[in-house]
């Protein structure tokens, strides 16, 4: 089954944003009778999906397989939603525009667990049965990765099957199984036991519960990746050439997923981003390159791969940047070199307002490195600095809240006879993540937090800092479904069929409908924000990130909460 297209004409003459359904991108795809159909699908706009980097590496290294065929989609806006519905009509993968429940398999991408009822709506509306109980033989098989996959269990009750880890091999060894004669001629569960058993890492299957540890490349002078990237027709979040040039992290950040999920530390060769950068620059276009990792000031030949990028790209106007810096590795050179296209933000993460509360959350950073780093930028040539933190962490105190403006008020002392200087507060909410050692810590209540954010706003008192902050319910709600287990299902449908979806947007999130859906489900919403008993079971205990549970707890009660 193909869509008529002049139906769907008709219908793209009405909505918004129409060039986001049309598909045919500059760098897109299509391939036909393939041996296996794949419909990499991420549970948001069309705008995000299209800026994250493992959906665009997966598109073209499965498409790169004779055997597969890959295509995407993306969750519609609200006007074509209700299109769609009026017609009948289920969701269609974008190359073919192919209903993708006629695909062999469905992937979602798990970025963030607010995106979990988009996931529903998306099966509801490619009319894909939710339950993956409620499956037939010709339904395709669901499965999900991403970095909320390593705790699959909220989810267990829709998904067949967690890829866990990084994706690159794990995905083409699972197309190549699906591929396979004898693996088509199998029942559906007895399709899932075979994907248990191949004898690879990373493939957790829901209803067998097995054990597995997450897939990761060992050495990344192996690992190439395609640098092409489809060109999209509208504006999205992140509209730049991102580059990866490290995974993993040497800091171990109490509170950070990534940071122990993506051990260990790994960089990319030097000569290896340089000539993707060149090639990736000539397929796109586009006017900024984005160094990505984790702690990118920790790339052993940093300052010297900007210098190397900037020789080509300043004089063809192409910015290089990098996400957020450690202030103990901050030079002059390495800002001067980032400033010479044009001036951009430059982000320093001190997590917390006082040397107290980074010692209990192992941010080895002190003040003045902090006000150090400040200075360093600002004599580059930065203009607009960010200081990045998060409120209700284990452990904080007021005294560590009204340190924050405190601190931002140094910042903005040293810096009051430049000329056109902004500073910027960010504050997030601590959300406790499966697979780190604060995952058995308390969360605070939604009015803890905004009794806190109140004192930052209290305490600020120049207009030349801006202080931006997140919504206190949604991060509750976000803790809620961090680290359930797969009881928690049973309230995220809910939550779908009382309205919720889009959460991740604060203009679409209804805290009081997740409410009522933990009501309907006799949850008490107290009970999942108390620190959690180091000796119970955990739902993710099954799936290994390499880092023992026992050097988690190590770590925990190193805190000394």
């Amino acid at each position: 089954m193909t869509l008529d297209t002049q139906e769907l004409k008709k219908i793209l003459r009405a909505v918004r944003n129409p060039a986001q359904y049309i598909g045919q991108e500059e760098n897109s795809i299509q391939k036909k009778d393939c041996a296996v159909s794949c419909c990499l699908c991420y549970p948001d706009k069309y705008e995000v999906g299209m800026s994250n980097l493992g959906l665009n590496i997966l598109y073209f290294r499965g498409n790169a397989l004779p055997e597969a065929a890959v295509e995407r989609a993306f969750l519609p806006e609200d006007d074509m939603l209700a299109a769609l519905q009026k017609k009948g009509w289920p969701l269609f993968a974008l190359e073919s525009r192919r209903p993708v429940k006629d695909f062999t398999a469905v992937g979602f991408t798990l970025q963030h667990e607010l995106t979990y009822t988009n996931v529903l709506l998306f099966l509801d509306r490619a009319q894909i049965p939710l339950l993956a109980r409620e499956r037939g033989e010709n339904s395709p098989l669901i499965f999900a990765g991403g970095p909320c996959a390593f705790n699959p269990e909220p989810l267990a009750d829709f998904l067949d099957i967690a890829l866990i880890g990084e994706g690159e091999e794990l995905f083409e060894d699972f197309l190549r199984a699906l591929a396979k004669p004898e693996f088509k001629k199998l029942p559906r569960s007895a399709k899932l036991e075979y994907l248990a058993a191949l004898p690879r890492d990373g493939i957790y299957i829901p209803t067998l519960r097995n054990k597995t540890t997450k897939n990761y490349i060992k050495d990344l002078r192996q690992l190439n990746n395609p640098v092409k990237t489809i060109i999209p027709y509208i504006d999205t979040v992140h509209n730049r050439l991102v580059l990866e040039i490290m995974r993993g992290c040497l800091h171990g950040c109490r509170f950070c997923q990534a940071g122990f999920t993506w051990r260990p530390l790994r960089p990319r060769p030097l000569e290896a981003v340089l000539r993707d950068a060149e090639s990736g620059l000539l397929e796109s276009g586009y006017s900024e390159i984005s160094l990505l990792s984790l702690t990118a000031t920790d790339y052993p030949q940093i300052e010297e791969l900007v210098c190397a990028l900037n020789q080509k790209c300043v004089e063809r106007k192409v910015n290089v940047s990098l996400p957020s810096l450690r202030t103990e590795s901050i030079s002059a050179k390495l800002l001067a070199e980032t400033q010479k296209v044009r001036r951009s933000t430059v982000t320093i993460a001190p997590e917390a307002g006082t040397q107290r509360l980074r010692d209990i959350i192992h941010k080895e950073m002190t003040e003045a490195n902090i006000l150090q780093a400040a200075r360093i930028a600002v004599d580059s040539g930065v203009r607009s600095l960010k200081l990045y933190f998060i409120l209700g962490l284990p452990g904080e105190t007021d005294a560590d809240v009204l340190a924050i403006p405190a601190l931002a008020e140094k910042v903005l002392d040293a810096n009051r006879q430049t000329k056109n200087f902004t500073l910027t507060i960010s504050a997030s909410n601590f959300v406790p993540k499966a697979q780190t050692p604060f995952q058995w810590a308390a969360v605070n209540v939604p009015a803890e937090i905004k009794r806190k954010q109140n004192l930052i706003k209290q305490n600020l008192h120049s207009r030349r800092v801006q202080f931006r902050y997140h919504q206190a319910e949604s991060s509750a709600i976000e803790a809620v479904l961090s680290r359930s287990g797969r009881e928690i299902g049973a309230v995220i449908l809910a939550a779908y069929r009382l309205g919720c979806r889009y959460d991740a947007w604060q203009e679409h999130f209804n805290y009081d409908l997740w409410l009522q859906a933990l009501a309907q489900c006799g949850c008490k919403l107290e009970n999942f924000w108390q620190a959690m008993d180091i000796d119970r079971e955990l739902p993710w205990d099954n799936i290994s990130t390499l880092v023992p549970k026992s050097y988690l707890l190590k770590e925990y009660k190193a805190a000394d909460l």
